[in-house]
């Protein structure tokens, strides 16, 4: 029933209807924009998942072994980090089960943070693969194990978080009602786990946009310079070692070759080698490695668009921290514009099929097959 507030014994939960339909209304712009990502998360990273498992050969020492990875921690962080903005957002007032709140969030932020210290792995793989190449590489074990690793010490990690989040009895002062919804308990009183929990959930994701941007541009600097020294000995090469003939040569040359052949093709290709200058010098010059520069922008890329859509979510968190309450004693413009930037890393899931699918051939080649080839 609209207006009605339930009461459990022992006051342990507080639901109330009318304000649970008043913030749904409120959230409904936020609440279709999740579910947008959602479905575009969970389409994307299920083709990347099934063109790199399915579709192309991946060499376990490459960059590209990482990518399949990546895309499973991307969509169980997608799904996971979604479900519970969308319980948020439907429930806000009306939320009961304590335990299944814990759950949620455990599991959105061990995804979560699973999918950022993949990416310390893939920069770290990088980087030494790049910058230090003649150094020891991560073994074949270490690169299959990673997304284990990166997950068993995502959830490790989160742990903390347990007893400092759960169903929250408030008060909201803009419609002067009560409700009960599941969040972060900024007002617990078990100060210590709360702020290991957010020492821990800030180091890591501060932590990670420091390390991935640090190395992504170095790796990119590296490889740049390297495609521009490659550039520069090809043209000096090209310059040394030229083919073209003096003029009196030229003369000679095309005397020779009139008087030993008779057919008009042979005089058409001698001059057309002549006339080229550098013959088949030029066909068989090195040509720049374009897949490792366009590998090299597309983790650039990952590593920029992480640190952009996560940055809002750690200010709104610091923000909570700061002023506990602030949805509950603000207008609907204001709450409504803080649950949307705290939703915002959805988008660091659904847009790294987008970046796959610009740079990466072999994924635009195999995306509609829907044959496995392996």
């Amino acid at each position: 029933m609209a207006g009605t507030n339930v009461s459990h014994p022992g006051n342990t939960s507080y639901i109330n209807l009318e304000l649970n339909e008043k913030l749904v209304l409120d959230y409904l712009v936020v609440t279709l924009i999740i579910v947008l990502c959602l479905a575009f998360g969970v389409i994307g990273n299920l083709l990347v998942i099934k063109v790199y498992y399915c579709n192309i050969r991946v060499d376990p020492l490459s960059g590209r072994a990482f990518i399949p990875a990546l895309a499973v921690m991307d969509l169980l962080s997608c799904v996971a980090g979604s479900t519970i903005y969308l319980v948020q957002n439907l429930q806000p007032a009306s939320f009961s089960g304590d335990g299944f709140c814990k759950s949620l969030y455990v599991l959105a932020y061990s995804c979560s943070m699973g999918a950022s210290l993949m990416l310390v792995i893939i920069s770290v793989h990088r980087h030494r693969k790049v910058c230090m190449p003649f150094r020891r590489q991560f073994p074949v074990l270490l690169v299959k194990l990673s997304p284990f690793l990166a997950g068993g010490l995502g959830l490790l990690l989160t742990l903390p978080m347990i007893p400092v989040v759960g169903k929250y009895k408030y008060e909201h002062i803009y419609y002067n009602m009560h409700g009960q919804k599941c969040t972060v308990l900024y007002r617990t009183h078990m100060k210590v786990y709360f702020w290991i929990y957010f020492t821990v959930i800030a180091s890591v994701f501060f932590g990670t946009c420091v390390v991935i941007s640090a190395l992504s541009f170095k790796i990119h600097r590296i490889i740049q310079k390297q495609i521009l020294f490659r550039k520069s000995s090809t043209v000096s090469s090209d310059k040394s070692f030229s083919l073209t003939p003096s003029p009196h040569e030229k003369e000679e040359s095309e005397s020779e070759l009139n008087s030993s052949t008779r057919g008009s093709s042979g005089r058409r290709s001698f001059s057309s080698i002549l006339n080229n200058g550098t013959g088949t010098l030029r066909q068989a010059r090195p040509k720049p490695k374009r897949e490792k520069r366009e590998y090299a922008t597309m983790f650039l890329l990952i590593s920029i668009i992480y640190v952009i859509t996560w940055f809002p979510t750690l200010v709104v968190n610091g923000v909570k921290v700061i002023w506990s309450g602030i949805e509950e004693w603000s207008t609907p413009p204001a709450y409504v514009t803080l649950r949307l930037l705290n939703s915002l890393f959805t988008l660091n899931n659904i847009a790294n099929p987008l970046i796959y699918f610009k740079f990466d051939r072999e994924f635009r080649k195999h995306l509609l097959s829907f044959r496995c080839r392996k």
